[in-house]
């Protein structure tokens, strides 16, 4: 019963409340007594019984108590020995998400250690050992995840893409990952990727609209016509994709694509009406008078010239005479 004891007084000066040891003690004394017998008859058998019980049971909690307390300091020198050497973590990082955590489990730990929840803290500095290898894990991941979002930029860049609204993102996406929010990290990289194909749509479509506008641009050259309309839609459209506003490149070159097929529209028409007034010509015959095939040598150097205006006024006013000398049957 003496070494019963001494185990509760060692248990005590640990500062533990073990009630279950107390209880044994008591037990253990009353059985010598007889008290805890009806008639007062001592048993120390069962004295010796519980004596032993209550031994085992404090050998037990002081053991498991003095593991608990080895491995908190053991804790607290790894979280030494990991500040130390933090390597290419980020200071923020491993402030957030090692060093506060850490910390924070070893002083719940103690406070588990006090009240012989011996399980609690060693699950709690499980989570300490572990957690540095998994936060450098999450790093490189992440990493890995922020450096994708740099090529995606890098890949828009080489194909002429504006890049800015993408750019923004990544700062954005940057200061999330060096303050270790990597959930962010991975949230915004999802919205680079979708703004990247959608960047790169319209940019594209940009393309193929300037192309269309240019080569009809060069069409109305060729028939030596000229439209300011046509050319101050194209000029805008183009500083409109240097700004990266697709949108608007794309209405402007279709606005200038338009005006120009117009303008070759009409140019084929009025050769198309001359040619068929000089055909009408030679079918009434020599009664026709010099002046309409005048007219029409003046349409057809006006429209070589790109004054289609003129040419459809000659052009008009002849088939109007040519009209007065069709034959009537």
């Amino acid at each position: 019963m003496d070494e019963l004891r001494a185990v509760v007084e060692e248990v005590r000066e640990l500062g533990l409340d073990v009630p279950e040891l107390d209880e044994m003690l008591l037990g253990s004394i009353e059985a010598i007594e007889g008290l805890s017998d009806v008639n007062l008859v001592p048993s120390f058998a069962d004295a010796a019984k519980i004596a032993v019980e209550g031994l085992e049971r404090g050998q037990e909690i002081i053991s498991s108590f003095h593991a608990a307390s080895d491995a908190i300091g053991k804790a607290e020198d790894l979280i030494r020995e990991e500040y130390k050497n933090q390597g290419d973590i980020h200071g923020n990082v491993f402030q957030h998400l090692i060093l506060s955590p850490s910390l924070d489990a070893v002083k719940e730990s103690r406070h588990f250690l006090k009240s012989g929840d011996f399980e609690r803290v060693h699950a709690l500095l499980r989570g300490v050992r572990t957690l540095p290898r998994k936060v450098r894990k999450e790093c490189q991941e992440n990493a890995e995840i922020y450096r994708y979002c740099e090529i995606i930029v890098e890949d828009m860049r080489k194909e002429g893409v504006t890049t800015q609204e993408v750019e923004d993102i990544l700062r954005i996406s940057r200061t999330a990952f060096l303050n270790g929010r990597f959930e962010r990290v991975k949230e915004l990289s999802e919205v680079i990727e979708e703004k990247a194909i959608q960047l790169r749509e319209r940019h594209r479509s940009a393309v193929r609209a300037l192309k269309r506008a240019k080569s009809a641009a060069i069409s109305i050259e060729k028939i030596n016509a000229k439209s300011d309309e046509a050319h101050e839609a194209l000029v805008e459209a183009c500083m409109s994709m240097r700004e990266g506003d697709y949108e608007k490149c794309v209405d402007l070159a279709e606005k200038a694509t338009a005006t120009a097929r117009e303008m070759c529209r009409r140019y084929r028409k009025l050769v198309e009406r001359i040619t068929a007034l000089k055909k009408d010509m030679k079918r009434i015959g020599s009664d026709v008078p010099d002046n309409i095939e005048d007219m029409l040598s003046r349409a057809e150097r006006e429209l070589k010239r790109g004054n289609h205006q003129s040419s459809q006024a000659e052009v008009e006013i002849a088939s109007l005479l040519l009209n007065r000398f069709e034959p009537s049957f």
